[in-house]
């Protein structure tokens, strides 16, 4: 190795070696040590590692480069892996597998492996692996520890409104098929959170939900993240990876955003949810996956349609089943039941004493406008928990700005503050006080605005020097 001095993270970093050849691994451990990572050892196998739950290990690589071709099987694969994370799940897995393992490699990460490289892997590269591991391993420890341990995730859906009822009632249908889901509505609706709710309560439930941020991703990434790709495929490429499709199988691929997909992406991904094959970048094999697609969308997608943005074959693929999760200014009956469950949520998280809300402190948040809905009534809760201690919410603990429509019980009319203005007018001033909140960005302005961001572009050009 070329490196001798410990890099930051070697002082806590314990490596754990299993299995391959005894002149290798003693080879190996050498390697380790002379780039700075002095707390290594090594055991003969899987089987022999009971110890590891008594030790501080942050890293075990977990070595497999020198077995046959095909040999052991992915599933046995799976079980030395399994076996380790059974001895102290906070390790992170890092698996060396021989040359053409592209399939063992798939099987390997789906069992929990926290990376795998090809062997033979470049010194610089396995310890890179390490020090990313081991800061995997001590972000997953800190998460985890009694006093920060969340609460295992369940679907938050209050139907206390009969159109929130129909919703439910819509997703609990849509859950017992695999036809594809499209799933509309503004910002902080918890389209996402629906999603979720119809893979939880369907048939592969026990399976994956994997999601790809169609928003964030670059056209020329594309088939990368969802197919995969084999080492060398493009520079860059230094190991195989599975691809989000594959990692998919047996359960669902969540496609957030999909309205702001890349032009360039949209006739790959057609031709995936036709065929449902995956072929990796840099191979010239395919292999099939089992998954359902669901979609979402705060553009509303017919207005992406007629804009351009999204290809109408692919809308018409997405959209068997249609889910629109509404606003909160849609269903005032749900805001107080579903404050107060968040609200007890986030005192759980924040070790709170917090059960209820008062009434007055309900009529404040009842007269709110929410326009980042329910996410946005979220971060209310939790920073309400942050500040303050329960077990009742009481109007003096809501953000000063909340008081501003409400005096007691009473509502103020918003509509009386707009009288006069010309709907022209209330329309800019809404687009400018979005744009304000989201420091000029006219996407995210969009999206809460529910429109499309070329509408919004021509809308603000129409305005003169005045406005």
């Amino acid at each position: 190795m070329n490196r001798t001095q410990p890099t930051a993270a070697s002082d806590s970093t314990h490596v754990l070696l299993i299995d391959g050849p005894d002149a290798m691994r003693e080879i190996r451990l050498g390697e380790l040590r002379d780039g700075g990572l002095a707390s290594c050892r090594a055991e003969t196998s899987p089987e022999k590692i009971a110890a590891l739950q008594h030790t501080d290990a942050a890293v075990a690589i977990l070595d497999l480069s020198a077995s046959a071709p095909g040999k052991p099987a992915q599933s046995d694969d799976a079980r030395r892996i399994r076996a380790v994370l059974t001895a102290r799940p906070e390790t992170a897995v890092v698996v060396l597998m021989p040359d053409d393992s592209a399939r063992r490699a798939v099987a390997a990460m789906r069992a929990g492996a926290f990376d795998v490289l090809t062997a033979p892997v470049a010194d610089s590269l396995l310890v890179e692996a390490i020090e990313a591991a081991c800061a995997a391993a001590t972000r997953r420890t800190r998460a985890t520890t009694p006093l920060n341990r969340p609460e295992p995730t369940r679907p938050v859906l209050v139907r206390e409104s009969q159109l929130m009822r129909q919703v439910c009632d819509r997703i609990d249908l849509a859950a017992q098929t695999d036809a594809p889901v499209l799933i509309t509505g503004e910002s902080g609706t918890g389209k996402e959170l629906c999603a979720q709710t119809i893979h939880a309560l369907g048939p592969r439930a026990s399976g994956p939900f994997v999601v790809l941020d169609c928003a964030s991703i670059q056209a020329e990434r594309f088939e990368s993240e969802l197919f995969g790709h084999f080492r060398g495929a493009f520079s860059g490429a230094v190991t195989d990876r599975p691809g989000l499709a594959t990692l998919a199988d047996g359960g669902t691929l969540f496609l957030d955003e999909i309205c702001e997909l890349p032009a360039a992406a949209q006739p790959k991904l057609l031709r995936f949810l036709q065929s449902l094959q995956v072929q990796p970048v840099g191979s010239i094999d395919s292999h099939p996956v089992d998954l359902r697609v669901i979609a979402a969308s705060t553009i509303p997608p017919l207005e992406a349609v007629a804009d351009g943005r999204l290809r109408d074959e692919l809308f018409y693929r997405l959209q068997v089943v249609s889910i629109r999760m509404p606003s909160l200014r849609e269903r005032p009956e749900d805001i107080v039941p579903l404050a107060t469950e968040l609200l007890r949520r986030a005192a759980r998280l924040e070790n709170r004493a917090f059960r209820s809300i008062a009434p007055r402190a309900a009529t404040v948040l009842q007269a709110q406008p929410w326009p980042g809905n329910v996410r946005q009534l979220t971060s209310v809760m939790r920073a309400i928990t942050v500040l303050h201690d329960g077990p009742e919410l009481k109007p003096e603990m809501l953000p000063d700005d909340m008081h501003n429509l409400v005096t007691g019980n009473n509502f103020k009319d918003p509509s009386k503050a707009l009288a006069g203005m010309t709907l022209a007018e209330i329309e800019r001033r809404v687009i400018k006080a979005t744009l304000e909140r989201h420091h000029g960005s006219v996407p995210k302005a969009a999206r809460e605005l529910s429109v499309a961001p070329s509408t919004l572009y021509r809308k603000i050009d129409s305005w003169t020097p005045e406005d």
